[in-house]
């Protein structure tokens, strides 16, 4: 009778904590199917996203095996001396108390791992705070109807691909434009009733010898976001700086010997 009652009441726990994830799917799911495709979208973005992130950026880190090994060393180390200190000062303790008792090995890796964790959310809530700091100074509208060519987050969304395919290839410009320019490039996946980059967007890189130092990234005179009358421009490793379009003849004089079109 007991066995029986025990499991009726695991089976009451299980459905108490599976209900709760249904009903927040289902709540979901009817939000999206309300929204439509743009809901649908955002959904797919949020849920799927980080796929297609890993598969481009895992297969090109590199590991610095040195510094793994000195972490690795140090950890060892913080964690071999302040167990020992630990477990001297919890023997003084229980000592003066009368008792005999040792500090386990368990709690010390229970301590290092909260440690850890508390080391990833700080990590998480500085990288929020700073973001939602970096989008609060931003000059960018952070809701805008985009018709046709969306001005800011298509320069924008350029600007990055650029500035990745620079950093992969050590900001060699005459690699970067030989990517960029592929037909099925990785920086530009083709997306179906769009426009290609090139055909919206102008770029011209600042280059110096092999090294390209900076970038003027603007929409082309026959664009239909060309009414919008900015520019975006950075130059050595500086930050992105949305311009007037009337400040492009002043950018070209300044770097007229420093510029390639890409």
């Amino acid at each position: 009778m007991s066995s029986s009652s025990s499991s009726h009441s695991r089976d009451v726990e299980a459905n108490s904590t599976v209900s709760p994830l249904v009903l927040v799917l289902l709540v979901v799911v009817l939000l999206v199917i309300l929204a439509g495709a743009i809901g649908y979208q955002v959904f797919a973005s949020l849920a799927f996203g980080w796929i297609g992130f890993l598969t481009r950026v895992v297969p090109k880190i590199s590991w610095n095996w040195d510094l793994l090994g000195m972490a690795g060393l140090c950890v060892a180390g913080l964690l071999g001396i302040g167990h020992l200190f630990i477990r001297w000062l919890a023997g003084e303790i229980s000592g003066a108390n009368g008792k005999r008792w040792s500090w386990p090995w368990r709690w010390t890796w229970c301590g290092a791992l909260a440690i850890g964790v508390l080391f990833l959310v700080g990590m998480a809530v500085g990288g929020i705070v700073h973001q939602a700091g970096w989008i609060a100074a931003s000059p960018e509208p952070l809701y805008e109807v985009k018709r046709g060519y969306g001005f800011y987050g298509e320069l924008k969304q350029f600007n990055g691909a650029l500035r990745m395919a620079l950093s992969d290839s050590k900001d060699d410009w005459q690699q970067t434009r030989h990517e960029l320019r592929k037909p099925n490039s990785e920086y530009f996946p083709s997306q179906q009733n769009q426009p290609a980059p090139d055909e919206q967007i102008t770029c011209l890189l600042i280059v110096s010898e092999t090294r390209c130092v900076g970038a003027i990234v603007f929409p082309r005179i026959n664009s239909s976001s060309s009414a919008s009358g900015y520019l975006l421009y950075w130059y050595l490793q500086g930050e992105e700086r949305y311009l007037p379009i009337t400040e492009l003849g002043s950018l070209l004089r300044k770097h007229q010997r420093q510029l390639v079109a890409l």
